[in-house]
């Protein structure tokens, strides 16, 4: 199913040309007869083989009603763009294709209106001049009709044209959790409170209980409409009239927002911004429109160029969900400024670096979802990112498999590199100090993650026996070791025992095994790239504290004994890994015990 708006300048016959499509009359309210233009939204339909029944949003053409048109362009599939052929691009028209590539509506016709009342030459020179402006905004062509109310063709030509496109229409996202803009609500006499909109995504049916924005109210579907007529369930994308119980029609003004899963709200978020002109001063409150929501805010952009990242201060807490587009307005003269692009809803990024890195060029898929939260947060939890993203909890987990994610506890996920790097930090600490307080972590050592972060990588961390973890308090546990690692370890303490980096490699020792054996403390690194077993150096070092407690001091040739006999390639590496672990000191060419060592 879909719904296609209608977009122009005022008088450009937009009403005219849906009322011969549909046989509707569009304007609905005395004021708007009286004065002959739309003034609010009107809602029209008419049937399309095989589409079935397909939904019109007239909209406002007079620039003091944008915001009104704003409220019913948003959540469409298409629209029909009118310009009159006697009147030709009005900057109306312009603002009204603006706010299409701000929502992103990008597949539609151009009808050019009233061609009965000027020369074809003229018809032909307005059509390329409004094709060069839609391909630059939007970066197509689209189809283009003639139009004139006294041409009875011009109905079955657009008909046949709007039956084109929607075949070459994307099919609606049905994720089965439902998501409406409430644009009306009243109480007809003798029914409960009623509100209609356009069910963007997911589906209803009656005895549904939804969540209600503003007020983290409640309320159940207690009947369906869709273009009048009773339905059990109505899917996306659909005009709908909702009866709703429990709540009242105080609780539901235009601007609410109806969901059926939990979803999140916040006064500001991070994305990256597309200014039409130059960006506007800081901290100067200007108008956000999304959905059927007009409200308040400040953007903070990281820079003053055309497109950028940055971020948005709400006046309130709003609904917000990855991928949502926000146009923006300025007050007074009411110029449309440009539109924002929400990445993280909950405005996380520390800094401008990471919101930068973040948000800037990359795509908004579910992929860059996970790669954000995944950076935010250190993990993914399947459940919160469904309740910020238009993703349901299937969607997310089907994804997260198919990348490299492991499920470190239900339903949370970390991404591989991440536990890595992770795990790496953690054990490069514990073999210094055995144990550490998770809380007393040093700054930074896991990245900006969250304290959930870390206590999962510390309980995954315990599971996998890499170390013990008990409340706040994690201990080296050098008990169990990977087969990797186990490998590796047995080549190191092979002969001669003492190894180059090039020659574990042609064994086979991967250099992530040798780095990982390095950081447990198992394995000792020398200077020249050598490498020998924590063990095997011990046993060395107390062979030369018990020769030189006896003896006093000795050269490095008489040392080379005390080594096994090796060479001066590998004892002098040897005897100076001792001098840095202040075992050993050389002076005057003897090595000697340190003072403390020798008294001790």
């Amino acid at each position: 199913m879909f719904v296609l708006a209608t977009a122009g300048h005022v008088d450009h016959g937009k009403s005219t040309l849906l009322k011969m499509l549909t046989g509707m009359e569009p304007d609905r309210l005395p004021e708007e007869k009286k004065r002959g233009l739309t003034i609010h939204l009107n809602f029209l339909w008419a049937d399309f083989e095989p589409f079935g029944r397909v939904g019109f949003v007239d909209v406002p053409g007079h620039h003091r009603f944008v915001g009104n048109m704003l409220g019913g362009v948003s959540e469409v599939s298409g629209y029909i763009l009118v310009v009159a052929a006697d009147d030709g691009w009005m900057p109306q028209t312009e603002e009204h294709l603006l706010i299409l590539k701000s929502f992103q509506i990008r597949k539609g016709i151009l009808v050019i209106s009233k061609v009965d009342r000027v020369p074809p030459e003229a018809v032909s020179q307005l059509r390329e001049e409004c094709l060069l402006k839609i391909n630059s905004h939007l970066g197509t062509r689209p189809p283009v009709l003639n139009f004139s109310q006294h041409i009875p063709e011009s109905t079955i030509e657009l008909r046949n044209e709007i039956t084109k496109l929607l075949s070459d229409l994307p099919k609606p996202h049905n994720n089965k959790s439902p998501r409406l803009w409430v644009d009306r609500a009243f109480v007809p006499k003798g029914l409960g409170v009623v509100v209609t909109g356009t069910l963007t995504s997911g589906s209803l049916h009656e005895g549904q209980p939804l969540s209600v924005w503003p007020g983290n109210k409640s309320a159940t579907v207690k009947s369906l409409q869709s273009y009048q007529t009773p339905q059990q369930h109505v899917g996306p994308v659909s005009r709908v009239a909702v009866q709703l119980s429990q709540i009242s029609h105080e609780e539901i003004p235009p601007g609410s927002f109806l969901s059926g899963a939990p979803f999140c709200t916040h006064d500001k978020c991070d994305g990256t911004f597309h200014f039409f002109s130059k960006a506007p001063k800081k901290n100067i409150w200007i108008k956000a429109y999304s959905g059927t929501l007009e409200t308040e805010c400040l953007i903070i952009p990281t820079s003053r160029e055309q497109e950028t990242v940055g971020r948005i201060q709400f006046s309130k807490s709003v609904p917000l969900q990855f991928a949502d587009r926000w146009v923006l307005r300025s007050h007074g003269e009411e110029l449309l400024l440009g539109f924002f692009v929400v990445r993280d809803p909950l405005g996380r990024s520390a800094n401008q670096k990471m919101l930068k890195d973040l948000h800037t060029d990359q795509p908004v898929t579910v992929e860059a979802l996970l790669h954000m939260e995944s950076t935010l947060e250190g993990s993914v939890s399947v459940k919160e990112v469904a309740t910020r993203s238009r993703f349901t909890e299937e969607e997310l987990t089907s994804s997260l498999n198919g990348l490299q994610f492991l499920e470190a506890s239900p339903g949370v996920y970390i991404k591989k590199s991440v536990l890595e790097s992770g795990k790496a930090a953690l054990l490069e600490v514990l073999s210094q100090n055995k144990s550490v307080s998770l809380s007393r972590l040093p700054n930074g050592l896991l990245g900006n993650f969250s304290p959930r972060f870390k206590a999962l990588l510390a309980a995954f961390g315990s599971d996998q026996q890499w170390w013990t973890f008990s409340g706040d308090e994690i201990r080296e546990n050098l008990g169990v070791l990977s087969s990797a690692e186990q490998t590796g370890l047995r080549q190191l303490e092979k002969p001669p025992g003492i190894w180059s980096r090039l020659e574990l490699i042609r064994e086979g020792v991967p250099e992530e095994t040798l780095s990982t054996l390095i950081k447990r403390g198992l394995v000792i690194s020398l200077k020249g790239e050598l490498f020998i077993s924590e063990a095997l150096f011990q046993k060395l070092a107390q062979s030369v504290e018990a020769f030189l407690k006896e003896k006093g001091s000795a050269t490095t040739s008489e040392l080379k004994s005390v080594l096994g006999g090796v060479s001066r390639k590998y004892a002098i590496p040897l005897l100076e890994r001792m001098d840095e672990m202040r075992l050993t000191f050389l002076k005057g060419g003897v090595r000697q015990l340190l003072k403390k060592k020798r008294e001790g």
